[in-house]
């Protein structure tokens, strides 16, 4: 199981010692970024070396002074840099990072050379701030050649970058490290074993990140169970865009944890959701929950769905099957209806606002319980496909319920029983677009009830307009412990 290394990133070693004090319990080895430290430090460090490790107690330490161009704040010259990590190597490190793009020069020959004499692991390195490069097989055989460890961190713009890294990180029998940074790597770090990574790096929570994606120690060991997980986990997802808002890892994870489960649910930034299914089966997943904007996509991907997928061509939860397929559910239907179902009978009729795969649902809900719905969206033709479609459904079903398209209500509209029950669907007002209003324009007349189904931030800025005009509101909370209930009973059902 890979190691959790803690990047020391703040301005002094006092502060950097007090992190590593803070974090102990929960990580292997730290990694000291002397580009970080103010120019007094690291003039003290050139006078007593050995300060930087004296704290450093029974774990591994590496040596790393960054260049701007990977990522770092090293200000001085290259050669000014190369001369202070061979100043430092006697200190007591264990490991040292150079990096490796210009390994032929006689300054990184002699550092390599001078490291090996003092016993201390190179770690050859690679940083691709921006992209993820297309010769990653042969970038990782080159850094084997030059270090102990092989390391490429880069930046994956898509889920299809993702699948590239996996795939060289499996593919290379060396030691190494491959991790993704920003939104779209994070589970690079959670999942360290599918890479076969010696270790992961992290950054404390209250500190600068010393590389974008990177999660807390104690995240790590505590909600992603790392150095639990191992060849007999399960693994399981939530895919989306936007993703950091989830509550779902800390919901499931803490299941597993509590019913004794090896199983792990890992988020997943996702911009193609038919590249996402082609890693699903990689890797492989065993249980999916898909969010906003894939849950059409879902229910394309799907093999076998249950009736709610049929109905709403919506799907949230994914079930792999014997036979490496996926069958789709749809939890959503129930989870809606659980934070309103003993208002129902109140509401004479609703408008939903969006028509994505929540909104089918939410839509599917109401008029299933014989409550006329108004489908608004910014873009009138899909609420008018949404409505014709939901409508050949229902009535195959034999449900008679009225549904109607219009645009998206504003200054001066008059929802008449519509507006009894206001539902929004869309993205709208998520993290991080906090502040998006969906309907900024409407006014509100303090006899509606307002349900925005999301639930990060719990009080959007069309729930804080409602509530301030007297209107009854209701968050996305109680939908998604609904929802996710049911998704952990499904779940259980492929689990050992």
């Amino acid at each position: 199981m890979p190691d959790i290394c803690l990047c020391l990133t703040a301005e002094t070693m006092a502060q950097n010692n007090a992190l590593f004090r803070q974090y102990r319990s929960c990580i292997d080895m730290v990694e000291l970024r002397v580009d970080l430290l103010s120019d007094a430090e690291q003039a003290t460090l050139r006078a007593d070396p050995e300060l930087a490790v004296r704290e450093f107690h029974g774990v591994d330490s590496i040596l790393t002074v960054r260049r701007k161009i990977d990522g770092g704040s090293w200000k001085r010259s290259e050669v000014e840099r190369i001369a202070l990590l061979e100043h430092m190597l006697p200190a007591g490190f264990t490991s040292i990072d150079v990096e490796a793009d210009q390994v032929g020069l006689s300054d990184r020959l002699s550092l390599i050379a001078s490291a090996r004499a003092a016993g201390v692991t190179v770690i050859a390195s690679r940083h691709y701030m921006e992209y993820v490069p297309t010769d990653l097989d042969s970038e990782l055989q080159r850094l084997s050649a030059i270090g102990d460890y092989a390391k490429i961190a880069a930046r994956p713009n898509g889920i299809a970058d993702f699948r590239r890294l996996l795939h060289a990180a499996r593919a290379h029998a060396g030691p190494h490290v491959v991790l993704g940074m920003g939104s779209y790597g994070v589970a690079s770090r959670i999942m360290g074993h599918t890479f076969g990574n010696r270790f992961t790096f992290s950054s404390a929570a209250d500190v600068q990140q010393a590389a974008s994606g990177h999660i807390s120690p104690d995240v790590l060991q505590t909600l992603y169970a790392h150095g639990e997980t191992g060849s007999a986990t399960r693994y399981f997802a939530v895919a989306g865009d936007p993703i950091a808002h989830s509550k779902s890892p800390e919901y499931h994870n803490r299941r597993f944890r509590a019913d004794g489960l090896n199983a792990l649910y890992v988020p997943f930034r996702v911009d193609d959701f038919d590249e996402f299914m082609e890693l699903a089966r990689e890797l492989p997943l065993s249980g999916i929950s898909v969010t906003v904007p894939h849950k059409e996509s879902a229910a394309r991907a799907a093999a076998t769905v249950n009736e709610g997928v049929t109905a709403t061509r919506a799907c949230n939860t994914l079930i792999r099957q014997s036979d490496g397929s996926y069958r789709g559910v749809n939890t959503d239907i129930e989870g809606f209806l659980s934070a309103i179902r003993t208002r129902l009978s109140t509401f004479r009729g609703a408008t939903v606002l969006g028509a994505g795969g929540a909104a089918r649902a939410a839509v599917y809900a109401l008029a299933s319980e014989g409550v006329p719905v108004l489908v608004c969206n910014r873009t009138l033709s899909r609420a008018q496909t949404l409505v014709a479609e939901l409508g050949e459904i229902l009535r195959d079903e034999g449900q008679s319920t009225a549904l109607s398209a219009a645009a998206l209500p504003g200054d001066g509209t008059d929802l008449g029983a519509y507006g009894d029950l206001i539902v929004q669907t869309s993205s709208v007002g998520m993290h991080p677009d906090h502040e998006g209003d969906p309907i900024p324009a409407y006014r509100f007349c303090g006899t509606e009830t307002v349900y925005d189904i999301i639930y990060t931030p719990p009080m959007t800025p069309v729930l804080k307009r409602a509530q301030q005009a007297g209107c009854a509101i209701v968050n996305g909370s109680g939908m998604f412990d609904a929802q996710a209930d049911a998704q952990y009973r499904l779940f259980r059902t492929v689990l050992p």
